[in-house]
């Protein structure tokens, strides 16, 4: 465990050489402090997420950033940041071995190397070809490992699973109870894609081995083989060079495929996997559907809508310009790989003109944000337009949220008829509707609610999500506390008809504090909340995790999965 943890630690410093890249001096006018929030405080939160965050890769920076917020790396931050990890490798010296020990003095070594170069060439602009935050975040991803203690790095992570079982439909017509043991532990974890029906779920074991898992009903043997020992999908597992995306419907067929792809937009790494159904295997289609994307266009990601139309996201090889399409059914999709083995002779006209650093589809419309950390939304289903965050504009294409046009969003999730999405301040947006036929809704999207109690005061009591002061007529914003000290959130999940939201509060003591908080439809117990009743109202925490600091949440139909770690 101990060389494996230490060849992992090596691996990312050789990688490390700031002389690569010399960046012209930046004026002086763009050093400006951050007014929104001191350098310090930024730099506090991004050293405490690197001591207990288990993410790696690009997950890794996009957390890193949303906290830096929008206004990037500058240097009093960047410098900020680097001493407080120099510090904490100096703190971590005496606890080492030798063998760690040898680790920590290149990493010491780095540190100031890396410091040195933030001084003389402050980055930042996020479009150059090697940014600060990919500076930084290499050397991080030795930081946990070299400064948590012992009894730290040997814990695992946990996933937790509430609501549906997909592999035991039969069990699950009852209401299910939040479980008092997770369903699987390993050193890491990652829930890749979940439906009503069905789950693909990663982890690595204590060797580094990459391991997957598909759970469900809606694959047949084949298929599920594909998934497990596939060299392809497993390579793009913890590699910041390619990506992976699933696709399918989250409530008629479950998975129908996925999409690997090469993070370099000049590289030509494209492949799509399609995934037959019952009814086309009838028809006598193969089990499985290979296809390499040639030609100007790479496909990034596939969404497909309730009604089973195709949206493509794609870049333009050489220009690196994007767009999304739409193609009428998988089978069109299929059909037109078959033949052209490209997208680019797909006529329609584009819904976007580029493409998107985040997308979630729902029942009703679909959600997108661009590199500046915009929403736009779309619908193909005008009867349901508190879906879209917006007035329905009489078109299909994505349109911008007017509400969210000046706040820099890091992530939006989406499904049922309700959309949800966060801000790289922690600040909570919701939108939406219940699902048609349901009799209740969330207090916080039917306007009953108003709270007029003043955050500012101390109440140890007060825990849980609520509306405050006036509100958008779509969009509604959320406060979050934990023990009566407004938190911020940074994971959010919603599945058909529910919402789960991951907030944190960190003391000035440096510790952390963090609740999962759940509302909506629990009628199978997706909710975990251990509960009478099939529907939330309002938020609750869920109980059953207090203590556990939350990693990942991911909900898909009736289903919500948690991964955890103790710290």
């Amino acid at each position: 465990m101990a060389v494996t943890r230490l060849q992992a630690i090596l691996a990312c410093l050789t990688c490390l050489e700031p002389k690569d890249a010399v960046y012209p001096d930046e004026k002086a006018s763009l050093l400006r402090a951050d007014n929104t929030r001191p350098a310090a405080a930024v730099a506090d939160d991004v050293v405490n997420t690197m001591l207990h965050t288990s993410l790696v890769g690009p997950a890794l920076h996009m957390q890193l950033d949303s906290i830096v917020g929008a206004y990037g790396w500058k240097e009093n931050i960047a410098k900020s940041v680097l001493e407080k990890l120099s510090l904490a490798l100096q703190n971590a010296h005496e606890k080492l071995g030798p063998a760690m020990r040898d680790a920590y003095h290149k990493a010491w070594e780095v540190a100031k190397s890396i410091q040195g170069f933030v001084i003389e060439h402050p980055v930042i602009a996020c479009t150059r070809e090697i940014t600060c935050t990919r500076f930084i975040t290499r050397f991080f991803n030795c930081i946990p490992v070299l400064t948590l203690p012992e009894s730290v790095l040997s814990s695992q992570m946990e996933l937790w699973a509430f609501g549906f079982n997909s592999q035991s439909p039969s069990a699950a017509k009852t209401k299910c109870h939040p479980t008092s043991a997770a369903t699987l532990k390993a050193e890491a974890i990652k829930v890749l894609w979940s439906s009503w029906c069905d789950a693909v779920i990663a982890n690595q074991d204590t060797t580094g081995s990459q391991v997957i898992e598909y759970r469900g009903t809606g694959l047949t043997t084949a298929q599920k083989n594909h998934i497990v020992h596939s060299k392809d999908i497993r390579d793009t597992l913890g590699k910041d060079e390619t990506r992976i995306s699933f696709f399918g419907s989250a409530m008629h067929d479950g998975l129908r495929g996925y999409a690997i792809s090469s993070e370099d937009d000049s590289a030509t790494t494209n492949h799509i996997g399609v995934f037959a159904t019952d009814l086309e295997l009838a028809e006598g289609l193969q089990e499985v559907q290979s296809h390499s994307i040639h030609g100007d266009h790479k496909i990034l990601d596939i969404q497909v809508t309730s009604g089973g139309e195709v949206l493509l996201s794609m870049t333009n090889r050489s220009t690196t310009e994007g767009q999304i399409v739409r193609v009428p059914s998988v089978a069109e999709l299929r059909s037109h790989l078959a033949q052209h083995t490209s997208p680019d002779r797909i006529a329609d006209p584009p819904l976007a003109c580029f493409a998107p650093t985040q997308w979630a589809t729902n029942a009703s419309s679909s959600t997108i944000l661009d590199h500046d950390g915009k929403v736009y939304t779309s619908t193909w289903d005008p009867r349901y337009s508190k879906c879209i965050g917006r007035p329905y504009e009489g078109t299909p294409s994505f349109e911008p949220v007017p509400y969210l046009s000046e706040t820099n969003i890091t992530k939006v999730a989406s499904g049922g008829y309700m959309t949800a999405a966060v801000s790289s301040d922690g600040e909570l947006f919701l939108w939406g509707q219940s699902c048609p036929g349901s009799q209740k809704e969330l207090e916080l999207l039917s306007g009953k609610e108003t709270l007029s109690h003043n955050g500012s005061e101390a109440r140890p009591d007060r825990t849980g999500v609520w509306v405050e002061g006036e509100q958008d007529e779509f969009v509604k914003c959320l406060t979050v506390y934990i023990d009566g000290e407004e938190a911020t959130v940074y994971d959010i999940a919603v599945g058909h008809g529910h919402v789960l939201v991951a907030a944190r509060v960190s003391g000035q003591d440096g510790g952390r504090k963090c609740a999962l908080f759940a509302a909506g439809n629990d009628s199978r117990g997706q909710l975990g909340l251990n509960r009478k009743g099939e529907f939330a109202e309002n938020f609750g925490e869920v109980v059953t995790l207090k203590g556990k600091w939350i990693e990942q949440i991911v909900a898909g139909g009736w289903s919500s999965f948690v991964l955890t770690t103790v710290r």
